[in-house]
């Protein structure tokens, strides 16, 4: 007859505590690590997915809470006309859409006498900028002007000194600037997506 042996439980001693201890520690890092990846991941792709390209820039546009618009409607197309701004950032992204509309218009007058923005970056789909649309704009130096923008307001820049026009070579932006020697600084169009 076989001899029976019976093996006694471990006592809850010190060295089990630790090892038990190091493993549950292990598994917490793992799953707040996963977690990180998959967050990080997740905001990644939504901050690319709200993001447009302005020129060689791809930038997140503000919210279209610190513009007034209205709708527009010609050729059976109804857009945006964004008609000003009341925020105070230094940085403005204006967004391709609001409302689920493409913007298509700065209206005149939109940035005039504002004194806070530093840089403005219009969207591609912009056809029209508005005259005297950043007339006076003491702290204003640069903005992107994209390739679909054709005409563009006379006045448009009308006692704003020393401002820099970034568009693309070849562009309706390129020869607004040319004419009244207007500081432009031109990118390929392959920079448009």
């Amino acid at each position: 007859m076989a001899q029976r042996f019976e093996i006694e439980p471990v006592k809850n001693n010190i060295l089990t505590r630790k090892v038990s201890s190091f493993w549950s520690w292990v598994i917490i890092i793992i799953a707040a690590a996963t977690v990180v990846l998959i967050a990080k991941y997740v905001l990644d792709a939504a901050l690319e997915s709200i993001s447009y390209t302005y020129g060689p820039v791809q930038a997140t546009p503000i919210s279209e809470d610190y513009f007034d618009y209205e709708i527009n409607e010609a050729d059976g197309e109804r857009f945006i006309t964004v008609t000003g701004y009341h925020g105070d950032l230094r940085e403005v992204n204006i967004p391709g859409e609001i409302d689920e509309l493409k913007v298509r218009e700065i209206a005149r007058f939109a940035f005039m006498s504002n004194d806070t923005v530093y840089t403005v970056r219009i969207p591609e789909g912009v056809r029209v900028i508005g005259n005297m649309c950043f007339f006076n704009c003491s702290e204003l130096k640069n903005v992107y002007i994209p390739e679909s923008a054709a005409d563009i307001g006379g006045w448009c820049f009308g006692k704003t000194e020393n401002i820099t026009i970034e568009g693309i070579n070849g562009s309706e932006a390129q020869e607004y600037c040319k004419q009244r020697n207007i500081s432009f600084e031109g990118y390929s169009p392959n920079y448009i997506k």
